[in-house]
């Protein structure tokens, strides 16, 4: 594991859209825990994790935003605004 990932708060951790229910599920990949689901914009497709770890990008296709979580707290800031249909 890299310093960085350490820092960042998403080391050893997967975060999968749930597309129906408009949430993120964090999964710890050594034991398989899953954490209590966040709450993103409507229809979550893709998400993406920032190089140095500390951000988790979803996109919302249903409203067309896009929400940020910072991993190491597991908080979402204000969705951003994207063109229509983001993956």
């Amino acid at each position: 594991m890299s310093a960085a990932a350490a820092a960042g708060g998403c080391a050893g951790k997967a975060y999968v859209a749930n597309l129906d229910d408009g949430t993120v599920s964090v999964i710890t990949t050594a034991t398989g825990a899953v954490s209590a689901p966040i709450t993103v914009g409507k229809d979550p497709h893709r998400v993406a994790i920032t190089p140095d770890h500390k951000h988790a990008y979803v996109t919302n296709r249903g409203d067309n935003t896009v929400s940020v979580i910072t991993t190491a707290a597991g908080a979402v800031s204000a969705p951003i605004t994207v063109g229509k249909g983001p993956i």
